[in-house]
């Protein structure tokens, strides 16, 4: 960026289409310690979006009801994780600040913000569509969502203050976010912080098997999976919740930091071949429209006294390779009813 060559982006209309906020997310993005800056607009979208989730998340936790029942184990683990990685997380933070690497210290809170406390806290302990949620686990998800608000201040101010002042009745001057002490936290449990990691590589095998096969969410799977050292057996209560699948877990007994082996195998059975169907199916009618066409190319006498008798050759070529791929649709197709 340079004044004198008069490419520098103008900050008033950044900040009108981005947010204040979202500007120096983008400016803290593309500014690693020690280098030049190489200004990306889109890094202030993402800010932008970053800010968007934030405040997404808190309308989330704001709009649950209570109901007055015992806390689900799922959520009791997902609460010991989350309250585990906030202590490693808050290590990488105060260390990369203490080095002056902010953009580094902002990368490990959007990490902790938008991968562990929106795509993996809230949705082990949020309660089902219609459903409410006992108040240990509220009462705990507030006071981890104003811990990451402190831990994200330094770089969002505005934002942060908001919802810090929407989550509870709270003096505008004695108790503002900017004067609120920062977070200390123990030291993490990489064990868990371990289990949960392969947890995750888990649900992300079911999730890919799911759209490789055209399974709804809503449909209910069981399947296994082969771990080398341990793994909490508790956790088959999160697959239920978090993948709707019933995993069993097949430990080699070891005691060592648990590692996934080969993709989970899923109990699939006639869902295969109900898929299996529908691919040949649109096969079979994509194959018929392509050998249509090139019938009626080959039937056009126009174009065949232009066409190069290699032409026609191919023509002819491609059209009894589709025919012959027809046939043994159709044939499959066939065996399977």
């Amino acid at each position: 960026m340079s004044k004198t060559l008069g490419n520098s982006p103008d900050p008033i209309e950044l900040i009108k289409k981005y947010g204040a906020d979202g500007v120096r997310v983008g400016m803290l993005l593309c500014a690693p310690a020690g280098n030049d800056i190489p200004f990306d607009e889109g890094l202030c979208e993402q800010g932008r979006n970053f800010s968007n989730k934030i405040w997404n998340a808190f309308r989330l936790i704001k709009g649950w009801e209570v109901s007055e029942k015992e806390q689900p184990l799922e959520a009791k683990q997902a609460v010991k994780w989350f309250n585990s990685r906030i202590g490693t997380v808050l290590e990488e933070i105060n260390d990369s600040f203490t080095k002056f690497r902010l953009s580094e210290a902002l990368m490990s809170s959007y990490k902790l913000i938008w991968d562990d406390l929106c795509s993996s806290y809230l949705e082990a302990v949020k309660p089902a569509y219609g459903g409410k949620i006992d108040p240990r686990s509220l009462k705990e998800t507030i006071e981890f969502f104003e811990t990451t608000l402190k831990i994200i201040h330094p770089f969002m101010p505005f934002l942060s203050e908001e919802i810090w002042h929407r989550l509870a009745d709270r003096p505008e001057k004695e108790d503002a976010l900017i004067v609120a002490k920062w977070p200390e936290q123990e030291k993490g449990d990489e064990l868990l912080q371990r289990e949960w990691e392969v947890l995750s590589e888990i649900l992300s095998d079911v999730k890919n098997q799911r759209n490789q096969y055209g399974i709804s969410p809503k449909e209910a799977l069981t399947g296994s999976v082969n771990i080398s050292g341990r793994l909490n057996q508790d956790f088959s209560r999160l697959f239920k919740k978090l993948g709707n699948c019933t995993i069993d877990i097949i430990s080699d007994g070891g005691d060592t930091s648990p590692r996934k082996n080969g993709v989970v195998s899923l109990d699939l059975g006639d869902k295969l071949q109900e898929e299996e169907k529908k691919n040949l199916e649109k096969e079979l009618e994509y194959s018929k429209g392509f050998a249509k066409s090139v019938e009626k190319k080959l039937s056009d006498s126009d174009v065949l006294l232009w066409a190069h008798s290699k032409r026609r050759n191919s023509e002819r070529k491609k059209l009894a390779d589709a025919l012959a791929k027809i046939s043994q649709i159709e044939e499959k197709l066939e065996q399977m009813k």
